[in-house]
């Protein structure tokens, strides 16, 4: 809970925000009219039209694609795309472009006798699926999978019922399992991969079962090594969902644990990974069989909100609002989340693209899908689709950090971040477009680090705004761009060498006009580490800086000012 500050004008806003949002099920009017038996849910743009669809996995059933029908509806078309598998036994999916063709394509965890996923390349008017030619074969079944953003620059991987394929560069895969320190694990439901201490490594996180307690990885040295008992988790209850999201606004995951059960655990980061159970404080608790969860700010307060789905069939979903102080409040009834179902799976996603979190579950057994339309309707929103480097196009694994306009990398103004996961919950994937919520007028500085790619600044950005941002980009947003990002036009050339280097480096600045510039480093994580005034600047200048009491890492150094956008990097070995 690290600097969070809470101003009172902020909770203000939070309050009169609270008052207007609410939410009409909208399931039946847009096209979830049968009964589709399904557990998994996942949202996915198949066709890259701009609108998010849904696939749904099902256990006894075949799976389903409903396509999204431009926000006025969703029609179903999992034969036609070659997705309609009739196995009866789909449970999980992940959703990641694994081929970096700029199209996401699907893995499928098969739950029964089977001895393999199901992996589908979208080839745009039909996905092909090859898990055989990609030699995805394992002894142990599971309900659960994800792609995997582990290995920096190579292309995705896989985790898959308990076995861990590398990507070998062709689209073929081979079991590592034993060498990155992941065997011996048995009925995963929910392998959640997020860095947990801000060291740009994708940790994980096993949920097991409801009967056993879960497991918590660092990743060190190419290999997972289990700290579960090192970061105050030696007590940690049974579950079988885990989710991650930054709640307080500090800049790293928590998690919220369903047991599916009657209880359920909030944990607090403390930024090094070391976590802190909160939930009797936090007013977490939901006594009822519990089962998916997912986090989004439902209200537009600046603070992430927890839905919390419920398996019982006797009482309604929770919708914890987040008051802002590290407190949550049932709001479900007075926001309309009031039908009464049974739910394996919850997702969170913009379906009609006018800026507010809708929120869908798929429902089991004899209970219909439910869709809530978010009323909310406001313009206090900003989204971000985020573009990853040649490894990884879907940015797995990236965080985005949002701060005051004129504040970036100080974490006194930061304004909360959010991540992209190929896997947020069990048997679920929220929306991977970056979704916050922004009461204050902004402007906003944003910064992105990503998995197998540079880190991206956008800066001057304004709320009601959807952007894309690319990996290793530096953009200044005008003020009539109407959401369109675009660089500005003083041009600075920046160069940092050596590189690597282990005590100093050389910034040399090249400006095109005489001007005087002053640079920030910033490191991987957008934290601003020095200050450098290099004066009046007609040409050329050069700065040997003295580094050596910085730990080893990525730096990036930029001018400093909104309408300068160019960068220099180097990397820092000791």
């Amino acid at each position: 809970m690290k600097y969070l500050t809470v101003l009172t004008v902020l909770l203000a806003l939070s309050n009169a925000v609270n008052a207007d949002t609410y939410f009409t099920e909208v399931a039946e009017e847009f096209g979830f009219t049968d009964l589709t038996h399904s557990r998994g849910t996942t949202v996915i743009d198949f066709n890259c039209d701009g609108y998010e669809d849904l696939f749904l996995t099902a256990f006894y059933s075949q799976n389903f694609l409903y396509m999204n029908l431009a926000g006025q509806g969703f029609v179903e078309v999992a034969h036609e795309y070659g997705l309609d598998y009739s196995g009866y036994s789909s449970a999980t999916a992940s959703i990641a472009d694994v081929n970096n063709d700029m199209r996401p394509d699907i893995l499928v965890a098969l739950a029964n006798s089977i001895d393999h996923p199901l992996l589908y390349i979208n080839m745009g008017d039909r996905f092909n699926e090859i898990h055989e030619y990609a030699d995805l074969f394992y002894v142990n079944r599971g309900p659960s999978c994800s792609f995997v953003a582990v290995r920096g620059k190579t292309m995705l991987d896989i985790y898959s019922s308990t076995t861990f394929f590398a990507h070998d560069g062709d689209m073929t895969y081979t079991d590592i399992t034993d060498s990155i320190g992941l065997s011996g694990a048995n009925d995963v439901y929910c392998p959640n991969f997020i860095d947990i201490d801000g060291d740009m490594d994708m940790d994980m996180y096993m949920a097991l079962n409801h009967t056993t307690p879960g497991c918590l990885f660092r990743y060190e040295n190419s290999q997972y090594i289990e700290i579960t008992n090192n970061t105050n988790l030696d007590s940690l209850p049974q579950g079988e969902g885990v989710t991650f999201a930054d709640y307080d606004n500090d800049g790293d995951p928590d998690f919220f644990l369903s047991a599916g059960g009657d209880s359920c655990s909030l944990f607090n980061n403390d930024g090094t990974g070391y976590f802190t159970e909160v939930s009797d404080y936090a007013g977490a608790n939901c006594p009822e069989y519990n089962r998916a969860a997912v986090w989004g700010d439902v209200n537009h307060d600046g603070f992430l909100d927890l839905y919390v789905t419920v398996v019982d069939g006797g009482r309604h979903d929770y919708m914890l609002i987040n008051n802002g102080e590290g407190r949550f409040e049932d709001m479900s009834v007075q926001m309309g989340i009031t039908d009464s179902t049974e739910q394996f799976s919850v997702v969170m996603l913009d379906f009609d693209n006018d800026g507010d979190l809708d929120i869908f579950t798929p429902g089991i057994g004899y209970h219909l899908p439910l869709l809530y339309r978010n009323e909310t309707n406001n313009n206090n929103f900003i989204k971000i689709k985020l573009v990853g480097g040649i490894s990884n196009r879907s940015a797995i694994g990236a965080q985005v950090f949002l701060y005051r306009g004129g504040h970036l990398g100080d974490p006194v103004h930061l304004l909360g971040s959010r991540y992209v996961q190929a896997l947020s919950g069990e048997l679920s994937v929220t929306s991977q477009i970056i979704h916050f919520g922004v009461p204050e007028e902004g402007p906003f500085d944003v910064y992105a680090a990503f998995i197998g790619g540079d880190p991206a600044i956008m800066y001057g950005v304004h709320k009601g705004n959807t952007y894309e941002l690319h990996s290793g980009g530096i953009v200044g947003v005008d003020d009539d761009a109407n959401g369109q990002s675009r660089p500005g036009d003083f041009n600075i050339e920046i160069k940092c060498f050596p590189t690597p280097t282990n005590s100093r480096v050389n910034i040399e600045v090249t400006a095109d006009i005489k001007s005087d510039v002053v640079l920030d480093m910033y490191n991987i994580r957008g934290q601003k580490v020095r200050n450098i005034n290099m004066g009046p600047v007609r040409t050329t200048a050069i700065e040997s800086i003295d580094v050596s009491d910085l730990s080893s890492g990525i730096y990036f150094v930029r001018p400093e000012g909104a309408e300068r956008t160019s960068s220099g990097k180097f990397v820092l070995l000791k």
